[in-house]
């Protein structure tokens, strides 16, 4: 019975710090990251290529895999709502639909994964 808990403790103590590998630098960065990492595990098992992880009175929040490429991602996104890419201003996105023009900022939360935001009209 002993053999049995030591080991369960060390494989407790190995996820531990396999889950601070991985993620350790973005637990203090974001002031949310309690729902990021929510979203990312939901990213991770619907094996979707975004993941949305607040909508707001005034943007909605994602997240996605660096593996896909994130203009390609947005740019299927802001499509299903009507919007053309335009253009690439260092880290943000011009998109446009009729007059209208909006820019979507992204930052890098881990090298695993971008945050973006959808500005609301």
């Amino acid at each position: 019975m002993n053999k049995f808990i030591v080991l369960l403790l060390l494989v407790s103590i190995l996820l531990t710090a396999l889950f601070f590998l991985y993620f350790g630098s973005a637990l203090t960065q974001e002031e949310n990251t309690l729902k990021i990492l929510c979203s990312i595990i939901n990213l991770h098992v619907k094996n979707e290529d975004r993941m949305l992880i607040e909508s707001g009175d005034f943007n909605s929040t994602y997240i996605s895999r660096t593996r896909y490429g994130l203009k390609e991602v947005i740019t299927l996104k802001l499509n299903e709502d009507g919007w053309s890419y335009k253009e690439q201003m260092g880290s943000s996105y011009v998109f446009v639909k009729g007059d209208n023009q909006i820019i979507i900022g992204t930052r890098l939360f881990t090298k695993h994964y971008f945050l973006w935001t959808i500005p609301k009209q």
